[in-house]
């Protein structure tokens, strides 16, 4: 168990521009009991499973950013599309 939820996609996927050897790029709520050993399983799950490269990003990493980078952050946020 990866203790992670609202698992959100974004990226090129959303935008509908991805293509053959697009990543995979995934928005989580780590819980207080995630890891970052958890965070790189489920990575190499997904990887395994899905045949293409995951990228994993948490949204207390997004809040956290830099301000020169808040804009970003906001994109990700607002494009971001739970499956």
């Amino acid at each position: 168990q990866a203790h992670v939820q609202n698992v959100r996609v974004f990226g090129s996927t959303v935008r509908g521009e991805d293509r053959e050897g697009s990543d995979l790029d995934l928005l989580v709520d780590a819980t207080e009991h995630t890891s970052l050993f958890d965070l790189g399983g489920l990575m190499c799950d997904l990887e395994m499973l899905l045949g293409v490269r995951v990228d994993i990003v948490t949204s207390g990493a997004l809040a956290a950013v830099p301000s020169h980078r808040r804009a970003m952050a906001a994109r990700i946020m607002d494009q971001a599309e739970a499956i």
